[in-house]
């Protein structure tokens, strides 16, 4: 099943134009990989290829473009991140370096990242861009039929 999504509601740089089973589309470029894709920075490839892969180092490529929200579109199933990678502390100035270090009693702190089939982390992607929000996705591209 192909799926084209609207784009003109969507005013950031980047968008998603479509996705398939095995693909997604970025402004109108498909990806057969997984990726990471933004509202404001160009699409790059992410290593992992299924949820069980993703470590903290695959996060902290996520965490340094600094989004409001964060996405993780898991494959054609939803799955969720073990509990030690599902929040992680929001990057200012120099706090890479305590990523996943300490815990803050300021819940705005943090970051959770929300875990969703990327079918469904695409069309959140663009419902979160419309409203002007900076959006990052780490999308999980698999190799699963679809049923």
């Amino acid at each position: 099943m192909n799926s084209l999504l609207n784009p003109e509601i969507i005013r950031s740089n980047f968008s998603i134009t479509g996705y398939g089973s095995n693909f997604i589309e970025v402004n109108k470029k498909r990806w057969d990989h997984s990726c990471i894709v933004s509202t404001f920075a160009e699409p790059k490839l992410w290593k992992p290829t299924e949820i069980s892969q993703i470590d903290q180092e695959d996060l902290r490529s996520v965490v340094e473009l600094r989004p409001d929200v964060m996405i993780l579109g898991t494959g054609n199933k939803q799955y969720f991140l073990p509990p030690d990678l599902r929040t992680f502390e929001r990057i200012e100035t120099n706090a890479i370096d305590k990523f996943l270090n300490e815990k803050s009693h300021n819940p705005a702190d943090y970051l959770s990242i929300e875990c969703m089939t990327t079918h469904a982390a695409c069309r959140t992607f663009n419902i979160l861009a419309a409203e002007g929000r900076m959006v990052v996705a780490a999308l999980l591209i698999s190799n699963e039929k679809e049923l």
